[in-house]
Parts: C-alpha cells; structure tokens; sequence
C-alpha cells in the first residue's frame, strides 16, 4: 500500500518506527510546498543496489561459476574480505549451493 501524507503523518504521530517505518518527521517537509511523500525523486541506491541488482547477479554468478571461478572460491574470497573496523557490520553472507533456484540473492 503507498503511503499518503495523512499515513505519514499518522505514523509519525505514533513515533514507533518498527511498526510503521518512519523514524521522524523530515526536516524537508519544512520547506514551502514539499512534502517527502509527494515530491518524489530517482534513489539510484534503492532502485539498483536493493532492486534490480539482486535479479542480475544471480544470473552473472550463472555465467561465472565454474566458467572462471568455482563457488567455494568466491565464497573463500567473500570470507576473506577486508572490511576494516568500520563496515565489520556490513558483511555479506555466502552464497548458497542452491542460489541458482532462487529469486534473488
């Protein structure tokens, strides 16, 4: 369901953000003539990083494995991977054996 100013507004009023998804108030709603809800702009990030590229890769990882790399390899390679101090929460998980089957990654 989209949301409408008045949802908005009611769900910031509950100030429960698990149940409803908004945090707070946006400070752009100040601004004459705008609202967050209807004024609605391209999130490259939404749109490709948590949208299309699930359904992409699953079908590069298709072309790659075995062809140029075998799935424990990059699974090893993921393990691996130097996130530094600051994005040790941001790890990714394996991929699966059966990642083939699925949707999306």
């Amino acid at each position: 369901m989209l949301r409408t100013k008045e949802s908005y507004d009611e769900d910031v009023s509950v100030n429960n953000p698990e149940a409803t998804g908004v945090h707070f108030d946006s400070a752009f709603n100040k601004i004459p003539s705008f609202h967050v809800i209807s004024n609605l702009v391209v999130d490259p990030f939404h749109d490709f990083a948590e949208g299309i590229a699930h359904y992409v890769c699953i079908h590069v990882l298709k072309h790659c494995i075995p062809r140029y790399f075998s799935l424990d390899d990059l699974n090893r390679r993921i393990l691996m991977f130097d996130y530094g101090t600051r994005e040790l929460s941001n790890r990714i998980p394996q991929v699966s054996s059966n990642f083939s089957t699925k949707d999306k990654l």
